[in-house]
């Protein structure tokens, strides 16, 4: 990447910190899809091993093969922010999501408890 012009440098720099910075903190998708996320991070994670072939066998592309492997890894991770589908707390009144409810818990413990004997 030495033989570069400045430009071009300069605009895979901005492409790396906008993908970092939108994975991490921009809004996220509407819908959490796991699916996707692994897609992705599998993908970032063949383009990883691309390139440290391609750097052990010196290869002139090998940074290209880690630009696309952290672009691909943040796309993961954005994906994997969204909301779950129907996790919406006021949907149903039975959903036991909630907070632990600590009082029912210690009452349903002490009902299990048996005095201790000897072995």
């Amino acid at each position: 990447m030495s033989g570069l012009p400045l430009a071009i440098k300069a605009a895979v720099t901005v492409l790396m910190v906008v993908s970092i910075w939108r994975a991490l903190y921009g809004p996220p998708p509407d819908q959490r899809d796991v699916t996707i996320a692994r897609l992705w991070g599998a993908t970032s994670a063949v383009l990883y091993a691309g390139a440290i072939f391609a750097l052990a066998d010196e290869r002139s592309g090998a940074w290209l093969l880690l630009i696309a492997g952290v672009v691909a890894l943040c796309l993961a991770f954005w994906h994997a922010r969204g909301d779950d589908p129907g996790d919406d707390p006021g949907d149903d009144p039975g959903d036991d999501t909630g907070p632990l409810d600590w009082d029912r818990f210690d009452r349903a413990r002490r009902e299990w408890e048996r005095p201790r004997v000897p072995a």
